[in-house]
């Protein structure tokens, strides 16, 4: 278990995960990537990846403005992120919390790597949290477990005892969660052609000499 005295945070680190890198004092910046020497299922992945999976667990002072509230994290160097859901819901006791899905593509010498990122952004009376996961997203679903656990068991302090916020249990949640887990379907395959013949063409008139098609091929040649 890690609990921060500063920052007023407990929770579970995910099975095999360890802490990587943590800020030393102010605002809480903390890195948890999963142990290679120890689990085996992740190196694998990172072997035909060439990414760690990486959990961000972050704190700032709460904002004033809801504007300012709305920052959410990005890779610094890549391009514009691309937002497939966006929610903002409560949990039982009325604490709300926003969650938000991005994929966002970054640039190196070698190539075009598209990441995707699922973050949570809560707050007490006068702190912001975010607990943040993020890997490519070809691999995103294999570890996004260490997210959700994450997520299941985080306290923080309000109104002067720890608790937890239960945020998991949100139907919104165990949706995108469910989404998250899913196999990606194949993308649909560009509409064959045949030689030089129309398919669809072809296809209504039985035969490819049939003088409908035949137009229908004149006319294309002329204009694509």
């Amino acid at each position: 278990a890690y609990y921060n005295e500063l920052h007023k945070i407990n929770f579970n680190l995910p099975y095999r995960w360890n802490i990587t890198s943590e800020s030393s004092g102010g605002d809480l910046a903390m890195v948890i990537e999963p142990n290679l020497a120890l689990e085996h299922n992740a190196k694998t992945i990172v072997e035909q990846s060439g990414f760690i999976p990486q959990l961000l667990v972050n704190t700032k002072p709460k904002s004033p403005t809801l504007a300012e509230n709305l920052n959410f994290f990005s890779i610094r160097g890549g391009d514009q992120p691309e937002v497939s859901h966006n929610y903002i819901f409560e949990n039982e006791e009325g604490k709300r919390a926003h969650l938000m899905v991005s994929t966002q593509n970054l640039e190196t010498e070698t190539e075009t790597i598209q990441f995707k990122i699922i973050q949570l952004r809560f707050s007490n009376s006068d702190t912001d949290y975010s607990i943040v996961y993020l890997n490519v997203n070809e691999w995103f679903r294999y570890e996004v477990n260490a997210f959700s656990y994450t997520v299941d068991n985080f306290e923080i302090e309000i109104d002067g005892k720890m608790q937890k916020l239960n945020f998991g249990d949100s139907p919104v949640f165990q949706m995108l969660m469910k989404d998250a887990k899913a196999e990606p379907e194949p993308e649909s395959p560009p509409p064959a052609r045949i030689g030089s013949g129309c398919l669809i063409a072809t296809a209504s008139y039985d035969s490819e000499l049939a003088p409908q098609v035949q137009l229908l091929r004149e006319i294309r040649d002329n204009t694509i």
